[in-house]
């Protein structure tokens, strides 16, 4: 074992106390927070438990865990840590996040976190200024997911009003058309059609199944998505992919180059010259588009899709419009890699940096993005 570290147990560094009820018609207006087992549920005017601290989810989201640095009130849902030996509170909270307690959830009728179960975890634990340079490190990446976190959702949030506003007014920002029973607008200039008019729309494959998957070759969309690959395409060329039925449906997907799609699927591409597919895939991916037929199972029928009336205008605004969305598109993207990235390394930084294995004296962290101090919380 690394000198300064020692072996022991999370009985024997902390308790878990359980949290006071406080149901939503007792709170009074006021800034501290009230914690429930999957994380902030309100405000009340004073504070059950001191800060800086920690929340475990005891019932619910089971073995999830917030941290506090002010004052504030877990319900009777959660558990609050004890701090039982001056440990650096960051600090706990990464052990207990690496101590993994949301796969102790018990098998009993009601499910929730036994303490006893928490408290027999093995743990090694440094010394208090030890402990402090591992919670500054690991505080830093966190605040890094956070920093591309936030950015990804503001992209996000971008191309949601940027693709209502240009399917609304278009590119040259004109007036809306009045809008339909179903509240769909488009631009006055706009030229309107059924979908089966300018587009060939078909069911997708309906005998090939998932056994029929390899490991590489060609893509194959289903009712889910992108599915897996085929070692053979129906298809070579842009296209989109409608799911017609199940949790998915009413959501679409540009498919390039060589590809399939199998049951429960509806696939279209241009055949008008005056319409763009790629504008198509911007224009029938708006979340809200397709009407699905009430069932057990909601599904949308080949005629649905055909019937479906779209609005477009010439094709060069139509590029111009796929041009601006795909350039956000590649915004996302970024965010998204960057961020998967980020969470991985926070992890492996947990792993390595909660057993010894990695010093925090050996890490150069410099290059990551933040948004705000070091140890920043809650």
């Amino acid at each position: 074992m690394i000198d300064n570290w020692r072996q022991t147990t999370i009985g024997d560094e902390i308790s878990l106390a359980y949290g006071k009820a406080l149901p939503a018609r007792d709170r009074q207006v006021g800034n501290v927070l009230v914690f429930g087992s999957n994380g902030i549920v309100g405000r009340h005017s004073t504070a059950a438990v001191s800060g800086p601290g920690i929340i475990v989810g005891r019932k619910g989201s089971v073995g999830e865990v917030v941290f506090s640095c002010q004052p504030f009130w877990p319900i009777d849902t959660t558990y609050y840590v004890v701090n039982e030996r001056g440990h650096d509170w960051k600090f706990l909270y990464y052990l207990l996040i690496h101590a993994k307690l949301t796969g102790l959830n018990s098998h009993s009728a009601v499910p929730g976190l036994n303490r006893e179960d928490v408290y027999s975890i093995n743990v090694c634990v440094p010394d208090r200024a030890e402990q402090e340079e591992i919670a500054k490190a690991l505080a830093f990446v966190e605040s890094s997911v956070r920093h591309e976190s936030n950015a990804l959702g503001t992209a996000s949030d971008l191309k949601r009003a940027v693709t209502k506003r240009l399917f609304e007014r278009g590119s040259c920002d004109e007036l809306p058309a009045s809008t339909e029973a179903d509240g769909e607008r488009w631009p006055r200039s706009w030229r309107r059609a059924r979908l089966g008019d300018v587009a060939d729309v078909s069911w997708g494959d309906t005998t090939t199944t998932k056994a029929s998957y390899v490991a590489a070759g060609f893509q194959a969309f289903s009712a889910s998505g992108r599915d897996g690959f085929l070692p053979y395409a129906d298809f070579n060329r842009t296209g989109v992919v409608l799911s017609a039925i199940g949790a998915q449906c009413g959501k679409t997907w540009l498919a390039k180059g060589s590809w399939s799609c199998i049951k429960n699927t509806i696939r279209f591409w241009a055949t008008d010259p005056e319409v763009d597919t790629e504008f198509l895939y911007r224009l029938t991916s708006e979340p809200g588009r397709w009407a699905k037929r009430g069932s057990a199972q909601a599904f949308i029928s080949q005629g649905d899709a055909r019937d479906r009336m779209i609005a477009y205008p010439p094709i060069s605004e139509q590029r111009e419009i796929v041009a601006m969305l795909s350039r956000i598109d590649e915004k996302l993207n970024l965010h998204e890699q960057r961020l998967v990235v980020l969470k991985r390394l926070f992890d492996a930084l947990l792993n390595e940096l909660m057993t010894g294995r990695i010093l925090v004296s050996n890490l150069d962290l410099s290059a990551l993005p933040t948004d705000e101090p070091v140890g920043a919380a809650l």
